[in-house]
């Protein structure tokens, strides 16, 4: 599954978790982003999504966690909207489309007939028809598997380069913000993102959860970073 494909899941499977309940608290939360492997900041990302689509609404209450990316707050308790409900319930069922007249048993038994002119394969072409697809399928499987390995080490270059500029326009900003920016910017994970910097050593968090960049981060002139060019 790719990334843009995993968060609609996420995004899915939390709205589907948040409906069942009707309401949930902060600690049912913070238990379904543990079963889904999904950190703090993810998880605010998701609810702050969510809420803007007008699927959930949240509690004016907040919960402060502490995490590696500093102090995040979640809302105490989130309940699914009644008017996105509403609008659930009344979507249409689809149509069942009636099933084609089948083959008669005569057509049946003409096409399982063999044909006269039936050309004959040898044993020997027959093994090697059999082993040609399994060659594919490795060649196939390999080629897949270095092509994957390729594209995810330019993704997470692109995604580096993306937040330098980001940084070099807004060297100070809160880390839901900023989390938030990347993944509207295309970035895949953003909390993995913002580790990546932390352990290059381009950024740091306070307490307060605001990140704000170090004199390692590789410089770009702010005026040629535009908001147009930080989209992936």
């Amino acid at each position: 599954m790719d990334s843009g494909g995993e968060y609609k899941s996420l995004l899915k499977s939390l709205v589907d978790f948040v409906r069942k309940k009707k309401e949930i608290s902060s600690e049912e939360l913070l238990k379904w982003a543990n079963e889904h492997d999904v950190g703090v900041i993810t998880l605010q990302v998701l609810i702050e999504d969510l809420k803007s689509k007008g699927s959930i609404e949240v509690s004016s209450e907040e919960r402060e966690i502490s995490c590696l990316l500093g102090r995040i707050t979640i809302p105490s308790s989130i309940k699914i909207k009644r008017v996105y409900e509403e609008v659930k319930r009344s979507r249409p069922k689809p149509k069942v489309r009636k099933k084609e007249r089948g083959m008669s048993i005569l057509d049946f038994i003409e096409s399982e007939e063999p044909s006269v002119e039936e050309e004959k394969v040898s044993p020997i072409k027959e093994r090697e028809e059999e082993r040609t697809p399994e060659l594919k399928l490795a060649l196939g499987r390999e080629t897949i598997s270095k092509f994957t390995e390729e594209r995810k080490a330019i993704r997470e270059h692109d995604e580096i380069d993306l937040a330098i500029n980001y940084l070099n326009r807004y060297p100070s900003v809160g880390s839901i913000r900023f989390a938030i920016d990347l993944k509207g910017m295309g970035v895949s994970d953003p909390e993995a993102l913002m580790r990546k910097l932390i352990d290059l050593g381009y950024i740091v968090i306070d307490d307060l959860g605001v990140v704000n960049i170090t004199d390692k981060l590789p410089k770009v002139d702010r005026e040629s970073v535009k908001l147009s060019n930080l989209v992936m």
